[in-house]
């Protein structure tokens, strides 16, 4: 008898009113006892993330790429950490994982969270608590309070590398999670902890980079102090006529970048048409260098050659035409 409630009660309906991630307390406060609980938890039906908090959904291993996967639990800790720590705000790395704003390290190895000034901080339980001031339009309350867009970017500007700042920069433009204006009136005084950092990396930031790896490669142009591109340069003929729109040009040099990481070739006739549109760019003098994720992460050396290689020697052609 015992183990037949035990099977009822451990396969009944979740509460309509219970959230996807929630803690013991709104569980109990929904009639669950607390049996039921740990019953779904034995069960692998919820999972547990730790103390006494628990989410209804867990993606398989096999229903999410591992980036993704990695993602959705980094937001779902960060959902839980926040939920049990009084005051706290979800922050820094975590934030941009919760607004799906993309980092080219990828997320954090530990929860951030802001807490008031005087709660503890420090790091512990793989959660790390930071004392900071916000403005109440710079948290949104969501399941759990957190960062707002433009204070996620701020901050990630702040601490994290250049590369992060600009490809996480570029998505929140692009998307519109933010305006040049909401940003140019919310920049800090040079004088203040990182500001030197987000002022740089503000005057860097195009909504015309369309992908993280454009994003990065851009990057790597600053890093290397080599002429700026126009991103997505339209290419028309001697007629006028459009041929390609490409990631980057050097319009002087007549070179073309390409950053492959978003291209997917699905069929023959793709490769075939993207052939036919590289020819017809170097029937009309362009040099076209590829690059993918590979080839532009790390130092990229060899990328860094091939492209200043090409840039020296077009303008090296061009100036012996003119003489």
């Amino acid at each position: 008898m015992q183990n037949a409630v035990t099977m009822t009660s451990s396969h009944a309906r979740d509460p309509i009113s219970l959230p996807e991630i929630f803690t013991m307390a709104e569980a109990l406060g929904t009639g669950l006892t607390a049996d039921q609980v740990r019953q779904r938890v034995r069960s692998g039906r919820w999972t547990a993330l730790g103390s006494g908090t628990y989410s209804r959904t867990f993606p398989a291993a096999h229903d999410l790429d591992p980036v993704t996967r990695h993602r959705q639990l980094h937001v779902k800790l960060a959902i839980a950490r926040a939920l049990k720590v009084s005051g706290s705000v979800i922050a820094f790395g975590s934030a941009a994982m919760l607004h799906k704003i993309p980092l080219i390290t990828g997320p954090p190895t530990q929860v951030e969270l802001l807490v008031p000034h005087g709660a503890w901080t420090g790091t512990r339980t793989g959660t790390r608590h930071r004392a900071g001031d916000l403005a109440p339009t710079e948290i949104w309350q969501l399941r759990a309070p957190v960062t707002s867009w433009l204070r996620t970017w701020l901050d990630i500007a702040r601490t994290h590398n250049f590369a992060d700042a600009i490809c996480s920069g570029d998505a929140a433009l692009r998307s519109k999670l933010f305006t040049v204006e909401e940003l140019d009136s919310a920049l800090p005084g040079a004088n203040i902890r990182g500001g030197l950092r987000v002022h740089r990396a503000s005057r860097q930031l195009s909504m015309l980079r369309e992908s993280a790896l454009e994003s990065l490669s851009w990057v790597k142009f600053v890093d290397w102090d080599i002429k700026l591109p126009t991103c997505q340069f339209q290419v028309s003929d001697g007629r006028g006529r459009f041929v390609a729109r490409v990631d980057f040009c050097w319009e002087s040099e007549m070179v073309i970048g390409e950053a492959d990481g978003r291209i997917k070739y699905t069929s023959k006739d793709s490769l075939y048409h993207e052939k036919l549109r590289e020819d017809r760019l170097r029937e009309l003098g362009f040099e076209v260098i590829r690059w993918g994720w590979n080839d532009a992460q790390g130092t990229a050396t060899m990328l860094k050659n091939k492209i200043t290689t090409a840039l020296a020697r077009t303008q090296y052609t061009s100036q012996a035409r003119a003489i």
